[in-house]
């Protein structure tokens, strides 16, 4: 019998976004999907069995659950820049490189958890992946005083002209995520 993959399962993807927002327990996130608590749970136990949603801290009885951002970013950079053969392997080492950058974990962030409302995370790391691909080069380069600022900057161009001239809501938020990494006192909410 094939497992299904939970990143592509709606409830699982559902209850990812929710905790995007903080940690929160099983009650809480089956009041805000509206659904019961057992459902919220089974999808709490397959975001731990993929390592990236952990135990939080307990207030009182109730259990709550956290996102493990760092480990999100390794499965998410591991499915992204693996799934396709198109850019040479030279790039995909570099893009593998950014999951220790800081710039690159709040860009992840805050694409995954804008885009989420619309689609499932596999689905959103198909679309991250396919705005990296069909990029052309952000020919406009900037020169920032951070240096990790800067490296993330030097990688991610490569989405930039191409989210700009698309309309896929993926590539407009990948869009709206990098202006938002690189540019946070434009924005109230960053």
């Amino acid at each position: 019998m094939t497992r299904i993959d939970p990143m592509s399962n709606v409830g699982t993807s559902k209850v990812f976004l929710k905790l995007c927002s903080g940690p929160k327990n099983p009650k809480t996130i089956a009041d805000l999907l509206r659904i019961k608590p057992p459902p919220a749970i089974e999808q709490l136990r397959r975001l731990q069995e993929l390592k990236i949603v952990r135990l939080g801290q307990k207030i009182g009885r109730a259990q709550n659950y956290e996102i493990d951002w760092k480990a999100f970013l390794k499965l998410f950079t591991e499915r992204a820049f693996t799934q396709k053969i198109t850019h040479v392997e030279s790039q995909k080492e570099k893009l593998k490189t950014l999951v220790e950058n800081k710039y690159f974990e709040q860009f992840i962030k805050l694409y995954i958890c804008r885009v989420l409302s619309e689609v499932t995370l596999l689905e959103a790391i198909q679309e991250f992946e396919n705005g990296l691909l069909h990029s052309l080069p952000f020919k406009k380069k900037k020169a920032y005083d951070d240096e990790e600022k800067q490296e993330f900057f030097n990688i991610t161009r490569l989405w930039y002209k191409r989210a700009q001239e698309s309309m896929s809501i993926c590539e407009i938020t990948l869009q709206d995520a990098l202006a938002r990494t690189l540019n946070p006192k434009k924005f109230k909410d960053v």
